[in-house]
């Protein structure tokens, strides 16, 4: 059974205004990542436990690559 239903896409063309706003913000350093937690990939098993455990509202970041502690901040 195949659905009449149509899908419409909800893209959104930025005005100029709003991205000189936002360029603002970052370049002022106020964005800020919503990270909850974050885990090395040799700790990927431990990331999966802790999303399983139904944390959500923020992402959980896996490194793979080697970053300096400094990096992370």
């Amino acid at each position: 059974m195949m659905s009449r239903k149509r899908f419409s896409s909800f893209l959104h063309k930025p005005k100029q205004e709003d991205l000189i706003l936002l360029k603002e913000i970052a370049e002022a350093g106020s964005l800020k990542p919503a990270m909850n937690r974050h885990f090395f990939l040799e700790a990927i098993q431990a990331a999966f436990t802790y999303f399983k455990q139904g944390h959500i509202g923020r992402k959980v970041i896996v490194q793979i690559s080697a970053l300096n502690e400094d990096d992370l901040h």
